[in-house]
């Protein structure tokens, strides 16, 4: 349960980067 937790907090963080990449 807990690393389906984290997961999903990496998952949300790469699309972070990725909408501020393509933002640029």
């Amino acid at each position: 349960m807990r690393l389906s937790l984290l997961s999903i907090f990496c998952v949300r963080k790469a699309r972070n980067s990725y909408i501020h990449g393509q933002r640029k």
